[in-house]
């Protein structure tokens, strides 16, 4: 079981969890991102304030789509914004201690002027490897 938690700098309580990531050929290490749990979501995104500040990818890399070597449009709540599709490596933590990797891939989004503040999402690429469980009377969220 891995614990979520409940945004509560956020005035909408949002299902937040924490994962290691690693991207090759671009981290040199596994690197912990706060991803919104988004039931709603095919794909795994990571947004520009997380790639930026967490992974530390250049801003003036993810500005330049040429670089990327697929990459698709894609349209959400927020609007319609290009992800750059790049292998990934989530680490996941148990509650118990137990270590769990999952390989697959992210959509790493290019910066638009309305995804500056998106959070990460965690989508059904990833969520689909567990039971998610959401108790709002305790206030705790836990993929299982």
């Amino acid at each position: 079981m891995i614990s979520g938690f409940f945004d509560p700098r956020s005035p909408v309580q949002r299902p937040m969890v924490r994962l290691l990531l690693f991207l090759p050929g671009i981290t040199a290490r596994w690197v912990p991102v706060t991803f919104l749990i988004d039931t709603g979501a095919a794909a795994t995104c990571l947004h520009p304030v997380d790639a930026v500040m967490h992974v530390g990818i250049d801003i003036n890399a993810l500005n330049q789509p040429s670089i990327w070597p697929n990459q698709a449009g894609r349209g959400g709540i927020g609007g319609q914004s290009t992800y750059y599709h790049w292998p990934a490596l989530y680490g996941v933590r148990h509650d118990d201690g137990r270590q769990q990797t999952l390989s697959g891939k992210i959509d790493i989004a290019k910066p638009e002027p309305h995804n500056q503040s998106f959070p990460s999402l965690l989508g059904w690429d990833v969520l689909q490897e567990f039971r998610v469980v959401t108790d709002w009377g305790a206030r705790q969220i836990t993929l299982g």
